[in-house]
């Protein structure tokens, strides 16, 4: 945590990060259409190959991302861009 930032503002900046991490990793048609608000309450981000992307939310709203379909490019696209797990 940073010196003089208090814990659940740093929480806020670190998921803030994460979340910009996650959206630079997503294929233009997805990336496209999320930002920070909509991934306001998410706990995850489905890409099921044959169907469109889908954000749900914490309080088990599940909204589409879009009507295109995923395909094996976007899995291959955001999976080129991972750094190797440790």
């Amino acid at each position: 945590m940073q010196k003089g930032v208090p814990r659940k503002m740093a929480n806020n900046i670190q998921s803030h990060n994460d979340l910009e991490c996650l959206i630079s990793i997503m294929p233009e048609k997805i990336s496209s259409k999320i930002s920070q608000e909509t991934l306001k309450d998410v706990i995850e981000l489905v890409l099921d190959v044959g169907r469109p992307a889908e954000i749900r939310h914490s309080g088990g709203k599940i909204e589409k991302i879009g009507n295109e379909n995923i395909d094996d490019n976007d899995i291959l696209f955001v999976t080129s861009h991972l750094q190797e797990f440790t």
